[in-house]
């Protein structure tokens, strides 16, 4: 490969003290926004067709849990069987709609493909080997929010208030606000640790990136670390917080067609959030390259 061709993983470090300064947090937020707003009919759309499928799975499921707990009382664990399956095929649900809709505020950011409604459903070999990132990437923020809260609670058993931890831990996994904490907890976790390095990996793998992702992105992501996360936590904050608003104002029994409708209001802010989120780091991410090679797409196409 000549070296007037660079691909995204053999971009050095050559220039990022410097560059570092040119890639403004607040300035590359709010500009990945008003790209973002420039697609808002597209995302909006796609957001829609996934919040709902969570909609109509959370009442399906839902009336079928109680239709169980309702039929006869010993049948109450396969009532709580169904209702945990009903929350697992939202989460499920969810992940395929901010997997679909992350891919099209990259590719309309990076290779100006314009969304629509033709890509709500598309899942394709790209879609599949991003999901497979996400998951990885999951993984790591909830056994590091698990490690975080196993270590709180062990230094209150030492301070003599390890009931007392537990017993906040539980309200905690039980409350909307105590749920809310914990995913901003796992958002910076992820914005301090791993995405400053490997960020930049799902940038790569929605322009067709060739193998060794996790590798260029902790190349191309030297000397821009520390702002990398800053992005990566405030760009989705506002959007964590407004998709828990609902059930902070609004809470209902399981089961209802209300119930289902703050599920899928809950999951359209969410999936919209991902798309606001993902366009300012998809800006990031063509600031770096454009800072580092001016052909740095052409041989993903």
């Amino acid at each position: 490969m000549s070296g007037d061709n660079l691909i995204a993983a053999d971009i050095d470090h050559r220039g990022t003290v410097a560059g570092a300064s040119k890639l403004p947090v607040l300035q590359t937020i709010a500009r990945g926004y008003r790209e973002a707003l420039q697609h808002l009919v597209g995302y909006a759309i796609q957001a829609a067709v996934w919040a709902g499928i969570v909609g109509a799975l959370s009442y399906a499921l839902g009336i079928v849990a109680a239709s169980i707990l309702h039929a006869r009382e010993i049948a109450k664990p396969l009532a709580m069987a169904t209702q945990y399956a009903a929350a697992f095929a939202e989460i499920a649900t969810m992940l395929l709609g901010n997997v679909v809709v992350a891919m099209s505020a990259y590719r309309a950011a990076i290779k100006n493909e314009r969304p629509g409604w033709q890509q709500a459903m598309r899942l394709g070999r790209r879609e599949l080997r991003f999901l497979g990132l996400t998951l990885v990437f999951y993984v790591v923020e909830y056994a590091g929010v698990i490690l975080l809260m196993l270590l709180v609670l062990m230094v209150a058993h030492m301070t003599g208030e390890g009931r007392s931890a537990k017993r906040a831990a539980a309200a905690a996994g039980n409350s909307a606000l105590g749920q809310l904490l914990i995913v901003v907890a796992g958002n910076l976790f992820m914005s301090v640790t791993v995405t400053p390095f490997f960020g930049l990996a799902f940038a790569l793998v929605a322009v067709d990136a060739p193998a060794a992702i996790l590798r260029g992105s902790a190349r191309m992501s030297r000397g821009y670390r520390i702002r990398l996360g800053a992005i990566s936590f405030l760009a989705i904050l506002p959007f964590i917080v407004a998709a828990y608003l609902p059930y902070l104002a609004w809470p209902l029994a399981p089961g209802t067609i209300a119930f289902s409708a703050r599920e899928a209001a809950v999951a359209l802010i969410g999936i919209l959030g991902v798309a606001f989120a993902t366009a300012a780091f998809a800006v990031a991410f063509r600031t770096i390259t454009d800072r580092h090679s001016t052909d740095v797409y052409g041989v993903f196409d």
